[in-house]
């Protein structure tokens, strides 16, 4: 069997009312020599830290006020690399995809005519996905990889309401194999 490490990063699109935002995915896998070593299961661990930002009125604090909302996302899963062609093939195109659990810190502030309003915080984990497919091309000692995925999970909080971590993911990343 063949170690595999790996790292990714690229911007995560949230499908909630977020901003765009950096993000960065590891993984460690093996290959398994069955099939001509197209399956790699893995464990992979990510962040994100979408922000949302705007105005609203409250006739109870007169002016309006603004608000930030910041979502950290810690995103550990486990799941498999299945890929078409063998493992030493030049150019192969990949699927990965796996169960994960996601913990989530929502830090929520404002302000109002010029006074903070306060700051909350609310913490929780989360059953979630990851699905994602792209390519790998050998490139010196391992494989640059391309991917396009999507990851996420329904939210429920007081702060977020009922909502979702969904967000496509496209990424650039390489692979090496020990």
């Amino acid at each position: 069997m063949l170690l595999l490490l790996a790292a990714h990063v690229g911007p995560t699109v949230p499908l909630a009312p977020l901003a765009a935002n950096a993000s960065v995915r590891l993984e460690a896998g093996v290959v398994l020599p069955q099939l001509g070593g197209r399956i790699a299961p893995m464990l992979f661990g990510g962040y994100a830290g979408p922000v949302l930002e705007g105005e609203s009125t409250d006739g109870r604090l007169g002016d309006g006020y603004a608000f930030t909302v910041v979502q950290k996302e810690l995103t550990l899963g486990l799941g498999a690399t299945v890929r078409l062609f063998p493992a030493e093939a030049k150019w192969n195109p990949e699927l990965t995809i796996g169960p994960t659990v996601q913990f989530l810190e929502t830090v929520a502030s404002g302000s109002s005519a010029g006074g903070a309003i306060g700051t909350t915080t609310e913490h929780y984990a989360q059953a979630g996905f990851l699905v994602a497919a792209g390519a790998g091309v050998r490139l010196g000692p391992g494989a640059l990889t391309v991917q396009v995925g999507y990851a996420g999970a329904g939210l429920d909080g007081l702060l977020t309401g009922e909502s979702t971590t969904g967000a496509f993911n496209p990424t650039v990343g390489y692979r090496v194999g020990l």
